[in-house]
């Protein structure tokens, strides 16, 4: 039996290195440009040419559907890539890190395209980088609970 203490700070957080951080940022930058692309193509050749074929009061919504499914597949994008990454609890930091980017796609749209593009490169790096450090934490009731904090003050500071 080895009596030495354990070193209290590895137990409460998982390891995560430089390395593994920069890789987070950077693919996540990435999936936010081609979130910020797809949603574009998503309205231009599928959404618009299905709503804005019949009734014009529908053809306002193409680029929120477009937005919004373009989201989804890049939140399954994250997940497969910070599964291959190797980070800590990835399902936890898909469903923040999109439940807080939601609708910020819209948001940017007015601005010209590469404003857009640099602002979706930016959030995604950022939320993402953010709730992978905050999954780190190994007790889950605790990561959930900052995870929420979090999600709730940057949507509360979206809305405002």
């Amino acid at each position: 039996m080895n009596d030495t203490p354990l070193d209290e700070t590895a137990t409460k957080f998982s390891v995560m290195t430089g390395r593994q951080v920069m890789q987070i940022l950077v693919f996540a930058g990435a999936v936010g440009a081609i979130a910020w692309g797809l949603t574009v193509l998503l309205d231009k050749y599928v959404f618009q040419a299905i709503l804005c074929s019949g009734e014009a009061a529908k053809c306002n919504m193409s680029f929120q559907y477009g937005a919004i499914t373009a989201s989804i597949i890049a939140g399954i994008l994250m997940l497969l890539g910070l599964v291959r990454l190797g980070v800590f609890r990835p399902l936890l930091v898909v469903i923040a890190s999109v439940a807080s980017l939601w609708g910020l796609i819209e948001i940017v749209q007015v601005w010209p395209w590469y404003y857009a593009v640099l602002a979706m490169i930016v959030l995604f790096a950022f939320a993402y980088g953010a709730y992978s450090w905050i999954a780190r934490i190994r007790n889950f009731w605790i990561a959930l609970g900052v995870s929420v904090f979090l999600l709730v003050a940057v949507r509360f500071l979206i809305t405002s």
